[in-house]
């Protein structure tokens, strides 16, 4: 049988929870099979694991609903996503740098 690729992670090797903070969280657009702009966003631990969410859009309106920041101008008929990734940037990176993962509750306070 050949050798699985698969490289265990900090977690799978006993890493303590306490001992990994955020190290880094950058934005950046990707696009869906229709071509238009949807926001993705990576994280990485001290641990040197990594996560990578990328974020549908879809038809729900309830007044719970986050709202898309789209950039409103001529390019991508306005469905440009540069906004949305100068926030993750430059407001909510340097909030969730260094930010224990245990301590999850203690960061909306920052």
């Amino acid at each position: 049988m050949p050798d699985c690729a698969f490289e265990p992670s900090s977690w799978e090797m006993g890493q303590h929870m306490t001992e990994v903070a955020i190290q880094d969280v950058w934005g950046f657009q990707i696009f869906d099979s229709r071509g238009w702009p949807r926001l993705a966003v990576e994280v990485r631990l001290t641990s040197g694991d990594t996560g990578l969410s990328m974020v549908p859009v879809g038809a729900s309106t309830g007044w719970c609903e986050a709202r898309e920041l789209r950039d409103g101008n001529t390019v991508f008929n306005g469905r440009g996503l540069t906004q949305a990734v100068h926030v993750i940037d430059e407001i909510i990176r340097p909030r969730l740098r260094g930010n224990d993962i245990p301590n999850q509750n203690g960061w909306t306070d920052s």
